[in-house]
Formats: C-alpha cells, sequence, structure tokens
C-alpha cells in the first residue's frame, strides 16, 4: 500500500482540514496548542494517532464546532487506544459495533482470515453457525449476529471512497460451518463480492507456494490500527512496529492471493465440491 494512503484517513483528513479552514500553518498550530511542529506534522500525516487530549486542545485552537469535536474525540478513541495494545473482552455486539466505528474512519481497510470466511462477507447463517460453537449465551450471539450484519452495510455504498481488500484462503471455505446448502449459499455470497467496485476479494488458492505462514487472522485499518482476534479476547494494535509488522505480512499475502476471474474459478470449484456431497 502507498505511503501516502497513510494520511487519508478521516482523523488526520479532518485535522488538516480544520487547520487550514482556521487559517493557521502547522507551525502556528504547533505554537498555540503547546506542540511540536513535527507532532502536528505527524497527525496530519497518520504517522502518529492523537491522544483525545490532543483532539480536544486542537479543535479548540481551530474553534471546531461540537460536531467536529465529538467526531474527532471518538476517532481517537476507538484506534488510538493512548499508544498501548489494548484487550477488549469478548462482548460481540459491542466489538461489533466498535469495529464498524474503526473501519468508516478509515480509507482503506484491509482484511484477512485463513480459517473462516472474512466477517464482511458472511451470510446470516454462516454467522449463526460460528456464534453457536462458543460458549457465549444465545442473547450474545444474536447480538454479534445483528452487529456483524449491520457491519456489513459499510460495503454497499459503492460510490464512497474508502476501498476494501478482502482476503481469504480456499481452505477457509473446506471448513463446513453446516450442510453443504450453507456453505454453497456463504461461497456463492463470496463470488458475488469479486464484482464489486469497492472491494478486491482474493482467494489463495490450494498448492499456492507460499514463504509466510499466519495463524489467525487480522483487519488493518490504513497503516495505523490492526484488530487481532483470539479465542479468548480480541486486542487492537496500534504501536507503530506491530502495525507495520502487519502491514508487510498483508502485501505479502496480497501476492499469494488470485482475483477477478481466477477467484471466481477457484470459488465455483468450491461450490461443485459441496454439490456432490449433497
Amino acid at each position: 500500500m502507498p505511503d501516502g494512503l497513510t494520511g487519508r484517513d478521516a482523523l488526520s483528513e479532518l485535522l488538516r482540514k480544520l487547520r487550514r479552514e482556521a487559517g493557521l500553518s502547522g507551525k502556528e498550530a504547533a505554537q498555540a496548542a503547546g506542540l511540536t511542529q513535527s507532532k502536528v506534522s505527524r497527525m496530519e500525516r497518520g504517522r502518529t494517532v492523537p491522544s483525545e487530549d490532543d483532539v480536544r486542545l486542537l479543535a479548540a485552537i481551530y474553534r471546531a464546532s461540537a460536531r467536529d469535536l465529538d467526531r474527532l474525540a471518538g476517532m481517537a478513541r476507538d484506534v488510538k487506544a493512548e499508544n498501548r495494545r489494548v484487550v477488549f473482552n469478548r462482548d460481540l455486539g459491542g466489538l461489533q459495533t466498535q469495529f464498524a466505528r474503526i473501519e468508516e474512519q478509515s480509507a482503506l481497510v484491509r482484511l484477512y482470515s485463513p480459517t473462516v470466511v472474512p466477517g464482511l462477507l458472511q451470510s446470516p447463517a454462516y454467522i449463526r453457525a460460528l456464534f453457536a460453537s462458543g460458549d457465549d449465551t444465545p442473547e450474545d450471539n444474536e447480538a454479534g449476529v445483528a452487529g456483524r450484519l449491520a457491519q456489513q452495510r459499510i460495503l454497499d455504498d459503492e460510490l464512497n471512497p474508502r476501498r476494501f481488500v478482502i482476503l481469504t484462503t480456499e481452505g477457509a471455505l473446506g471448513w463446513a460451518a453446516g450442510p453443504p446448502e450453507l456453505m454453497i449459499e456463504q461461497t456463492e455470497r463470496i463470488l458475488a463480492a469479486t464484482y464489486r467496485r469497492n472491494a478486491r476479494v482474493g482467494i489463495v488458492p490450494f498448492g499456492r507456494r507460499a514463504h509466510v505462514f499466519t495463524q489467525h487472522g487480522w483487519a488493518l485499518f490504513d497503516q495505523r490500527a490492526v484488530v487481532v482476534g483470539t479465542l479468548t479476547a480480541t486486542a487492537v494494535l496500534t504501536e507503530e512496529a506491530d502495525v507495520r509488522a502487519y502491514v508487510g505480512l498483508t502485501d505479502e499475502i496480497e501476492k499469494l492471493a488470485v482475483y477477478g476471474d481466477d477467484a471466481r474459478a477457484v470459488l465455483n470449484a468450491v461450490i461443485d465440491r459441496y454439490r456432490t456431497l449433497g
């Protein structure tokens, strides 16, 4: 992903826009806020995620509206996490809402899921099967299903400049979450997504020679935050070294995947295999 994309997320863009509308240079804004000019520049280029205190201070200097102030503060809370690794408990409904907010604030979202279908492409029946496999209550499961389905609507606005890269493996579709008809429906859903203008859907096919090996999936938001799920919790990583490692891994997996007609050929082969099992 080109470095220029890191300054395009909504948080950085809005900070830069408000400063310019206030008629201030980066140096003047930094002096008024008691910050270094380099820190203000890094925040506007997406190299540093500001704290909520930083954005409130800058918003006051820029005379931002209450709406813009609330938006900035929310963005900072969601993706900054005070520049630490933050682990959330598995509150399924709350997590889906949190992820949706982070996605809405990012210009480029890259998702990789090696053993299950990526969340944005999951069918309702597939989602229910996944959540039912855990130890959560039926109420929590339904909250998670509703949250994930609501989150998927972010793909529907194909005129929005936000873009998605969604990566999975042919092997992930071999883990049947239900009877063949469920998996056929699920695979057809992915097949339809390969025609979307705002999403690049990639499949790593069987037999692809690889030199990187992963044990879990993740969601990468621009070049500033990574969401990693584990069995018992979900972590949001914002430290530069962590994010840089996942950027590199995602770049390599993108090279392994096939797209367009080649991806559709893999998906149709999966559908044919499930039809023989029906």
